[in-house]
This record gives structure tokens, sequence and C-alpha cells, in this order.
């Protein structure tokens, strides 16, 4: 059904406020990044290097310069990691609203339509309730980071970043206010910074100590600033897609999606943006309804926009609904998209090769198992920048040291920067996940207990599944410890014996519904009989030691 001209015209309004917001967006991530930069050069201690010229200046060597730098790093990471939470929060609700007006803009006000038109709305609300915008945040990449980790990452990446800049100043004889008024200029052409400079004094063309130590690794920017916009952008798109795929699972008048080049799909030549061709040329097309696109790249513009089944299908599917049997609903199937475009497959097969060398493979790789075929890449795991830990307090560094070298039997899963927790499991105990409805069920209790605990700042280990075998589930801070959801005090007792007895379980970790005066009595009573508990409640999430 053709859309009115009215609908046409709001929706390019709708547009273009959305594009206003998010270059406000990025506007203000770099003022945020500037004004910390500004302020790390106006710390006491780097006026004085500046004054006394001091060309190998290092915040490590100055124990002072280094807490304040940290302390004026992380509240810059803090902010910066609220501004992109706000940002994916409304491209989030935007993205379900607006899926949600294209398959009612292709309703009549006619009694099936109007019910169909309920009903999607039910289901819409029913998913804005399972699956969030905080919840698309906290997941993890194949590093183990959410987007809070890698926020902190870059804030890592700048203190370096400003021990360059600041090198660089000092021999070229530059002044403090030299520096400052050059700043803006360096953060976007941060190339300028790793080119070697003239001494005045000599004549000669130097490179700092800083520039020749900062090694940020491959495909990463040198600049802290284009990396954050660079985050910000691809996360953007990616939540955008998300909430569309996550809205349109459970919606049955959407049978795939269409990818398509966005109206600005060019690139930056002498500052003159200029149309190229890329993999989003080749891979645009029809997809399936199943298959989850997040951008095929950082940076990625291309539009996920929904198929919507046609008229004599939607016919069909009316009359199984609201006339038909539960079967008959079960069984219908419209003329959906089924296979992905050859283009995509042929892309995944000439890339089979490359991607064995990949540290992570994309997303949309990653995302749909279904439709590439046998094993695709070995993902080696990020390595933490040179001097990224620096800004945290000992023992988180500690544990991000230990995250980091586990082998490649097991996964990393989740890291939280703030507390030093983190998850990882052993491959076979998440592959027992996916043998049965029940077991997957069970891994994903598991696994959000095991994140509470890791957010409460203990480290979580999933043990190595063996079939048949009591054993615990995890380790809990390096002591056997075994999970147990529990939603009243009545079975309290018989899980610890359980555990304990026969599971192999030194330490007892429980999830509990609601904070009751029998529950406390059925602890005390654990306490008496020396089982040692952690545990916590749904909804405070916060953990307690018995």
């Amino acid at each position: 059904m053709k859309e009115p001209e009215e609908s046409r015209e709001a929706r390019r309004q709708r547009e273009k406020e959305a594009e206003r917001r998010r270059e406000a967006l990025l506007r203000e991530i770099e003022e945020l990044i500037l004004t910390n930069y500004l302020q790390a050069l106006a710390l006491p201690a780097v006026r004085r290097a500046i004054e006394q010229r001091r060309r190998n200046f290092f915040f490590a060597n100055d124990y002072a310069a280094g807490r304040q730098i940290d302390r004026l790093l992380g509240t810059m990471a803090h902010r910066l990691n609220g501004l992109m939470l706000n940002g994916i929060r409304w491209e989030w609700a935007q993205s379900a609203a607006d899926l949600q007006r294209r398959v009612e803009g292709t309703l009549t006000d006619k009694e099936y339509d109007s019910r169909m038109r309920d009903l999607i709305r039910c289901q819409a609300r029913q998913s804005s309730r399972q699956h969030s915008a905080d919840a698309f945040v906290q997941e993890k990449q194949r590093d183990g980071l959410n987007l809070s980790g890698r926020v902190w990452n870059l804030a890592g990446n700048a203190k370096r970043e400003i021990e360059v800049i600041l090198q660089n100043a000092i021999i070229e004889g530059k002044r403090g206010t030299e520096i400052a008024h050059s700043l803006r200029e360096y953060l976007q052409e941060p190339g300028r910074l790793f080119r070697r400079v003239r001494n005045p004094e000599t004549g000669q063309l130097e490179l700092s100590q800083a520039a020749r130590a900062y090694h940020p690794g491959r495909g990463v920017y040198r600049s802290a600033y284009k990396n954050a916009l660079r985050l910000a952008r691809t996360e953007l798109k990616a939540a955008q897609c998300e909430a569309a795929w996550q809205s349109a699972r459970w919606n049955p008048l959407i049978v795939g999606w269409e990818i398509r080049l966005s109206n600005n799909h060019t690139t930056l030549r002498d500052g003159k943006p200029c149309p190229f061709h890329d993999m989003c040329d080749e891979l645009q097309g029809t997809y399936p309804k199943a298959f989850r696109f997040r951008g095929w790249h950082p940076h990625c513009r291309c539009e996920m926009l929904p198929i919507i089944a046609g008229r004599e299908d939607r016919r069909e599917l009316y009359r199984r609904i609201f006339k038909g049997d539960a079967r008959e609903r079960a069984s219908w199937s419209p003329r959906a998209v089924e296979e992905v475009p050859q283009a995509f497959t042929d892309w995944v097969e000439k890339n089979r090769e490359r991607a064995r060398g990949w540290r992570t493979v994309p997303r949309f790789i990653r995302d749909n198992p279904a439709y590439v075929v046998g094993e695709y890449g070995r993902p080696k795991p990020r390595p933490v920048p040179a001097g990224a830990l620096e800004i945290f307090p000992a023992h988180i560094a500690d544990n991000r040291r230990e995250y980091e070298a586990y082998g490649e039997e097991i996964e990393r899963v989740f890291f939280d920067h703030e507390t030093g927790g983190y998850v990882v499991a052993h491959h076979s105990r998440l592959a027992h996940g996916y043998i049965s409805k029940n077991e997957r069920e069970k891994l994903e209790k598991e696994m959000r207990m095991a994140e509470t605990f890791a957010r409460n700042g203990y480290r979580i280990e999933m043990l190595e599944e063996k079939p048949g075998v009591p054993s615990p589930d995890v380790l809990i801070n390096g002591i056997k410890g075994d999970f147990k959801s529990v939603s009243s005090e009545n079975n309290v007792m018989k899980y610890a014996k359980k555990a304990i007895n026969k599971q192999g379980a030194e330490v007892l970790l429980f999830e509990f519904e609601e904070d009751t005066k029998e529950l406390h009595a059925e602890l005390m009573r654990l306490k008496k009989k020396d089982f040692r508990a952690f545990y916590f409640f749904k909804k405070a999430g916060r953990v307690y030691e018995l």
C-alpha cells in the first residue's frame, strides 16, 4: 500500500531530527574530550614540564601528576559513557517506534486490519519489556568488553596521546598557550602528532619518546577523539538496527529485511564528500527476517527496512489468526525472504582464509551462524592497549590481566571496569547450553547470575561441562560454587545439602526473588550449620555473604 504524501514528509522530518540529534551528540563528545585535554595541560606538573622544557615527561614518572590525570580521565570516561548511553536509548526508542509506524502505515481501518494493529502493538509492548537499550549496551563483544569497557580503553589511550602532544610541543619550543590553541587541530588530524618535528635549537627533525612508544593497535585511530566518534557512530547505528530487529521478531507482518545504501554513501577526500565503492555496495539486498544486521563495518550508514507481507498473504494470515485454530496459526507461512543474497555467500567464502588472522570476526558473521557454513575465523583476544590499565586501581588492573590470560578453551564473557569482577566460561559449558530448550534456559539463568556476581566484584569461572558427573557450576574467586535460583525459603536447606554433599561445592550461590523474614530465618539455619553462602535478591542485585 502506498503511503500518503503527508506520511512520507513526516518521516523525512523525523529523519532530519534524528540526524540533528546525532550530530549534536558528536559535538558534545568533541567538546568533552577537548575540555579534558585542556584541563590536563593546565595541571601544575604539566605546566612545570613545559616551562622546564622536559622533553621526556611521562605521567608514570610523576606520582602526583599520574593520580591527577587518572582522576581527570576517569571522570571523562564516566561522562562519555553517559553521553553514549543516552544517545543509544534515544535511538532505540525511535527505531522501535519508526518500525511500528511503517507497519501500521500499511493497515486500513477495516476490522481485521484494526485487530491486527492492536495485536502488533501488544507484541511491541512485550518486546520492549524483554529487550531494552540498557541490555544492549551491556552486551559483550568478542573481546569481552561491553560499551563501558571500550570507553575506559579510550581513556587509557588518551593519556598516551596527551604525552605525545606535550613532548612534541616541548621539542618545538611552544608555550602552553600555543599548545592549547593547536589542540583541536591535533585531535582532528592525529597524523600530525606522529611526524618528526623540528627542534629550533638544533634545526633537526625529531620524534618524541612518547610518539615512538605509542602503538594503539591495528584498526584503531591514534586519536582518542577519533576513536570516540567512531565508537559513537557505530553503536548508535547498531542500536537502531537491533531495536528494529527485536521489535520485528514476533510481528507476523514482517517477512524479511531490505538492507540498502544510505543517502550519504560517501567518504571525505581533501575535505569533500565523494562517492566510493566498498563492502556495503556488494552486500546490499534482501535478507531473511532472522538475519541480524547491526552494520557491515564501523561507521556503517546502511539502512535496514522491513519487508511487509503482501495483501494476499495477509488475508490468509487474518483468517488463521482470527478464525482458525492454534494448529492453523502455527502452520501459516507467508511468502517470506528465505535465503541471503548470493553476494553475501560469495563474500563470506572469499574472505574465509583472511578471517583466520582477524582478531575479531565481524558482528554480522557472529550474529548469523545459520547463514555461514562451517567454522569462520579464529578470533584472537584483543590485547589491552599499553598504559590503558594505569587509570584503574591496582586490583582492577590485576583482575583485567588475569582475565586476559585465560587460554583458548575459555571464552571471555564479561569484565566490569567499575569493580574488577569478571565472567569467563569453558567452551564446553556454553556449547552444552544449546543442546535443548531446557539447557538453554538454564545457561541463560546461570549467565545472568554470574554477571550479577561479577558486577559486585567477584571473579567467576564457569567450569567445564561433565555430562552425568555431579560437579560444581563455577569457581568464585577460586572457590568451588554452585548456582541456585530460589523462589521461596522452602527448599533452601535441601539445595544447600545437595550442592555441598553431591555436587562438591564449597560455597552456595543463591538468587532469591523476595527478601522475607522466613528467608532470613532459613539463612540463619544455614549459618548455624557452617554453610558458606553468597546471595542476592533479583530486584536489588547487591551480593551479601553469609
